[in-house]
């Protein structure tokens, strides 16, 4: 790679040497050919229009006429260039499969798959070319724990909508390797592609079923679970108590939650679920997050409810898994029939990210690794760069709901003054500290690290106990449909094992005086926080691995001839700007020579 470089590097010298010497000579000739077409009687200020207008380029009169700015294009190939080079990619049907294996294999203790279909007798899965279709989904958790919070990413319930697959699958890559400590104590279930015949094919449904019409919500027991993708998928539900999931469409702009069905509208307008507060805040964390980026053609995503903003369905995912276990009746969909093991149980906040009008964007739009990783070094995110793409973004919305699962503390102490911030929350609303059994501080609505917020507490060593609780005001409410108490478990999380308007207490306790650098807490067990102390005091910049598959050679290769394209073009443009330059040195040159004269 390095001779590879060097090559380059001399090309380009040879090149930019090559344009400056034709650009001078050209120069000179236009110069000596005007000189010679000229007569005595020109007047000598019609000979310097002539001038002017003879060694004016013709590439500027367009550019002024289009408003095109030579930096912008430059800098816009330069972008390209580098996507080209360290940028995401789409990954086929095949590729998906194997790095998502190739992670189980790599790291067994971390990632384990699971094949929903070996536990359904009744469902046989559509052919994938020469194959059955495999429908999987990962499971990604540090500690083997039940109570651990988890959630749902959720790709390609329309098989041409080609970015959600490639999102969760970067995503998986991205768990395994980063240093954000809060998603050690997060369990992640990513299922790239549920309607996996739809992405081998490129098509929208699975055999002329749309597998997002086909859920047991708002729908006729006739018109429900015909197709394997829901079938395979509503599993989970059975499997997990998930408390947040995001799904990612495409062929629009926007980042919604219920209600998003028929069964939920007034006037035209969805009326507002129990749990309205706390997915409208939340959504509107990640969409801040998901910002914009125009010189990528991400711009920011239009936020609502799904009916006002996107459109109401019969039978969809996102009102599913949110409001099946508990808002009105269900149907015997298909004739299954469930047991208390087998049966889902949905009560998710769930959003649907609709990733970009474009269902299939240029692979330039995606964005970048190195991007990625540069807005992650910082948490919350630091400010994006210009490679900021369509799957960076959808990233860390990603990452944004995964942190506000459960609260967790960051706390430093140096020259005994000890500072606490607070995340996995919008607004704490009590924070105690205690010693001794004695209470010696209390803070109250204190802003968690999403608006910066910390807390100083000056002169204080040794053994304390920490008790907080965060977000009280999601419990509100002004005119739920129906009429109910928050529904969802993310809430129940809040407030222990009922459905209560208050939140848990968390209490955890550390010793001041051993605390060295930033020491990141989190829960361990459902009642209590237990204490986990992670030093953080040079946090590693992660390093993703990329997975090897077939054709990695070929890449290589793409690479390389479209490194070689875009320097020649670079090449161009350089030569042209140093033509324009030389032109002028040399037109005022001349001028001079004409004033000084006085003559030709």
């Amino acid at each position: 790679m390095e001779q590879f470089m060097q090559v380059v590097k001399t090309i380009r010298k040879i090149g930019l040497m090559a344009g400056v010497e034709i650009s001078q000579q050209i120069t000179k000739r236009k110069i000596k050919k005007i000189k010679k077409q000229s007569s005595d009687e020109l007047s000598r200020e019609q000979l310097q229009e002539k001038l002017k207008e003879k060694l004016q380029p013709k590439f500027q009169k367009k550019k002024k006429k289009q408003g095109i700015k030579k930096p912008q294009i430059i800098e816009m190939i330069i972008i390209i260039f580098t996507i080209l080079v360290h940028g995401f990619e789409y990954h086929s049907y095949d590729s998906i499969i194997s790095i998502f294996q190739e992670a189980q294999q790599k790291h067994p203790e971390i990632v384990k798959l699971h094949y929903p279909l070996n536990e359904l007798s009744d469902y046989k899965a559509p052919r994938c070319g020469k194959q059955e279709c495999q429908y999987f989904y990962a499971e990604v958790a540090f500690k083997n724990e039940s109570t651990l919070p988890t959630i749902l990413y959720v790709g390609g319930f329309h098989g041409d909508e080609r970015l959600g697959p490639n999102i969760v699958t970067e995503l998986l890559l991205l768990l395994i390797e980063s240093p954000l400590p809060f998603i050690k104590d997060r369990r992640f279930l990513l299922y790239p592609m549920v309607n996996s015949y739809g992405y081998f094919e490129n098509q929208r449904e699975e055999l002329n079923v749309d597998p997002n019409r086909d859920f047991d919500y708002d729908n006729t027991p006739d018109k429900c679970l015909k197709t394997v993708a829901a079938r395979a998928f509503e599993t989970l539900y059975a499997k997990y108590t998930i408390q947040g999931a995001i799904t990612f469409h495409g062929g629009d702009n926007s980042l919604t939650y219920p209600w998003g069905s028929a069964n939920h509208i007034i006037d035209n307008k969805a009326t507002e679920a129990p749990d309205d507060t706390v997915m409208r805040e939340i959504g509107q964390l990640m969409d801040q997050y998901a910002s914009s980026n125009h010189l990528l053609k991400v711009d920011r995503y239009q936020f609502g409810r799904m009916t006002d903003v996107v459109y109401y369905v019969n039978g969809g995912y996102e009102d599913w898994s949110y409001g099946f276990d508990w808002d009105g009746p269900k149907g015997q969909c298909n004739k299954i029939q469930y047991d208390e093991l087998t049966k889902p149980k949905p009560r998710a906040i769930t959003y649907l990210v609709e990733a970009g009008t474009d269902k299939f964007p240029a692979s330039e739009y995606l964005g970048t690794q190195e991007s990625l990783i540069k807005q992650l070094n910082t948490w919350p995110p630091g400010e994006h760069d210009s490679e900021f793409g369509n799957i960076n973004r959808n990233i860390i919305l990603s990452l944004v709901f995964a942190d506000m699962l459960h609260p967790y503390l960051y706390l430093r102490s140096i020259n005994d003054t000890l500072t606490i911030r607070i995340g996995g929350c919008i607004l704490v609303d009590e924070l105690d500290i205690y010693q001794n059994d004695q209470l010696i501080q209390k803070f109250k609505q204190v802003d968690g690290i999403w608006k910066n917020g910390k807390i100083f507490i000056e002169n204080i060593k040794g053994l304390i106990q920490i008790r907080y609780s965060c977000d009280k005001h999601f419990f509100k409410q002004n005119n739920p449909d129906p009429q109910l108490p928050p529904q969802s478990y993310f809430m129940q999380s809040k407030n222990g094992s009922s459905l209560v308007k208050q939140t848990k207490l968390i209490i955890s306790e550390v010793n001041v005086s051993s605390l060295c650098g930033e020491t990141y807490i989190d829960r361990v067990d459902q009642e209590y926080e237990n204490i986990i102390l992670q030093s953080l005091i040079e946090r590693p910049q992660p390093q993703i691995q990329n997975i090897n598959y077939k054709g990695q050679y070929l890449w290589i290769i793409v690479i390389a001839s479209t490194f070689i394209i875009l320097l020649f073009l670079l090449i161009v443009l350089f030569i042209r700007f140093r033509k324009q330059q030389n032109i002028k040195n040399r037109l005022q040159f001349e001028l001079t020579n004409i004033q000084e004269s006085g003559s030709v």
